[in-house]
C-alpha cells in the first residue's frame, strides 16, 4: 500500500519534528523550510497533505503588525493556494486558541465561541484562518488546528521556566486558588493530527488534555518528579491582587483561566487522548529532571 507523502513546512518545530520522529515510519515525511526559501523554490505535486507549523510564536511588542500578518496568515494562504494548484488533498494549519483571546471566565472556550483576539499574534492566526477557508472543497480539504499551549519533552518558554524554577528553589509559592488551565501533551498533539489525516478531516478542532490544569497542580507535580524536598507557602490574596494589578498580562498568562472544551472535536474524529494531563505533565518533568540532574 502506497504511503501517504506529507509535507511538514517549518523546519526543526517543536511540533513538526515530534510528528515526524513519531509517524516516519508510517508515512514519508518532508520537512520543508520555509524561511529560507520562496514559494516559487518548493514544489508541492509530489505530497497528499501538507502540515503547515511554521509560524511566529509568541506575542512581541518588537514585532511588526505587518510581519506578524506577513508570516502567519499571508505566508499559509499563499503556500496553501499553490498546493491547491498541485494537487494536494488536504491542508492541516496549526492555528491557536490565542484567536479567542487571553483568558476564559465563566465559559470554556468551544467550537460556538467567537474569536476575539487581544494582539497581532492572534489576530494574524484568525487572519489565516478566514482565508484558508475560502479554498476548502471536496478535493482540498482545510483542517484548522486550534491548540492551547503545547507541551512535553524539550518545551521551551514559560513551561521549561516553571521546571527549571521547581529544580533550583528551595521555596515554592502557591496561589490561594485554583485557576483552570488547558494544556495539550505532545504525544496527544500528534495523534489527534494522525487521526485528521487518516480520516482526511476538515474543519475547526480544539484538541486538548480533556481536562484542565491549575498552576498549582502543575508546580506541584513538577516537586513529585523532582524527587527534591521543597518548602510550599500559600501567597496571601492581598499580593495577588497587586501582581495583576502591576503586571496584569504576566498574571493573566501564569494564573489567569484559559479553558477548552474539546468534546466536539473528540467526536468529530472518535479521538481519546492516549495520555491524561496528569501524566503528561509528570513525564515530561521527570524527563527534563533526568537530564538536568
Amino acid at each position: 500500500m502506497k504511503k501517504t507523502n506529507i509535507a511538514i513546512t517549518g523546519a526543526n518545530s517543536f511540533i513538526g519534528r515530534n510528528f515526524k520522529e513519531s509517524f516516519n515510519n508510517h508515512y514519508n515525511i518532508t520537512e520543508i523550510d520555509v524561511k529560507n526559501r520562496t514559494i516559487d523554490e518548493i514544489n508541492f505535486n509530489t505530497f497528499d497533505v501538507v502540515y503547515h507549523v511554521a509560524a511566529i510564536v509568541h506575542s512581541s511588542n518588537k514585532i511588526s503588525k505587518e510581519i506578524y500578518f506577513k508570516v502567519n496568515s499571508n505566508l499559509p494562504f499563499q503556500i496553501a493556494q499553490k498546493a491547491k494548484k498541485q494537487g494536494v488533498k488536504q491542508f492541516i494549519f496549526m492555528s491557536s486558541i490565542k484567536v479567542f483571546g487571553e483568558n476564559t471566565n465563566n465559559q470554556a472556550f468551544n467550537l460556538e465561541t467567537q474569536p476575539d483576539p487581544t494582539d497581532n499574534y492572534g489576530a494574524s492566526k484568525l487572519d489565516a484562518e478566514l482565508k484558508l477557508q475560502t479554498l476548502n472543497d471536496e478535493n482540498f480539504k482545510i483542517a484548522i488546528i486550534r491548540p492551547p499551549l503545547v507541551y512535553g519533552a524539550g518545551v521551551k518558554a514559560n513551561m521549561q521556566s516553571l521546571l527549571s524554577f521547581v529544580k533550583i528553589s528551595p521555596i515554592i509559592p502557591l496561589t490561594p486558588f485554583e485557576n483552570k488551565r488547558s494544556y495539550i501533551y505532545i504525544n496527544n498533539l500528534i495523534d489527534f493530527i494522525n487521526l485528521i489525516i487518516e480520516k482526511q478531516a476538515s474543519g475547526i478542532f480544539l484538541p486538548s488534555d480533556g481536562t484542565p490544569f491549575s498552576t498549582n497542580d502543575i508546580l506541584k507535580t513538577f516537586i513529585k518528579q523532582s524527587k527534591k524536598n521543597k518548602i510550599c507557602i500559600t501567597l496571601p490574596q492581598f499580593f495577588m491582587k497587586i501582581l495583576k494589578y502591576i503586571a496584569p498580562v504576566k498574571y493573566n498568562k501564569m494564573w489567569g483561566n484559559l479553558e477548552v472544551n474539546s468534546r466536539a472535536s473528540f467526536e468529530q474524529i472518535n479521538f481519546t487522548p492516549k495520555y491524561s494531563i496528569n501524566e503528561g505533565m509528570s513525564k515530561m518533568a521527570n524527563d527534563f529532571y533526568k537530564q538536568n540532574k
